[in-house]
């Protein structure tokens, strides 16, 4: 077995495992594919799976394994990062709806107006009418 196969299989945990656990799940489990991979050079998929699991469940597994203070830590964390993202992404939006706001007003008052004038004279240049 080479690296490519036991990135497929790191790619298929990472998919499959809940965004606040990838940060600490997937260099540890990197680090045991290594490891296996150095110990049985010639391994197999199947080996693989046999030695840690299938791996839509394997992220999910290692969170059932973590202590209940350690899970609530992450996940307390991740809401706080979700929630900071969630406040800049807001405040960039209505800095920027303020911002067009500004300049369409702005625009609409300065804006220069340009008006034309058409006049019709006779054949005798006495002016006939004027449209605006």
């Amino acid at each position: 077995m080479d690296w490519k196969e036991a990135s497929r299989y790191l790619k298929k945990v990472k998919y499959n495992c809940p965004y606040p656990f990838r940060k600490k799940l997937i260099p540890e489990l990197q680090g045991a594919l290594e490891d296996f991979l150095d110990e049985n050079p010639d391994g197999t998929m199947v080996e693989l799976v046999a030695h840690f699991g299938v791996p839509e469940t394997f992220g999910y597994n290692y969170i059932s394994a973590m202590e209940d203070a350690e899970r609530q830590r992450w996940i307390k964390q991740s809401r706080q990062v979700k929630g900071i993202v969630l406040a800049v992404v807001a405040t960039c939006v209505f800095t920027v709806a303020v911002w067009v706001g500004c300049n369409i007003w702005w625009n609409s008052e300065h804006a220069i107006r340009s008006y034309e004038v058409w006049v019709e004279y006779d054949d005798t240049g006495e002016r006939i009418q004027a449209l605006e």
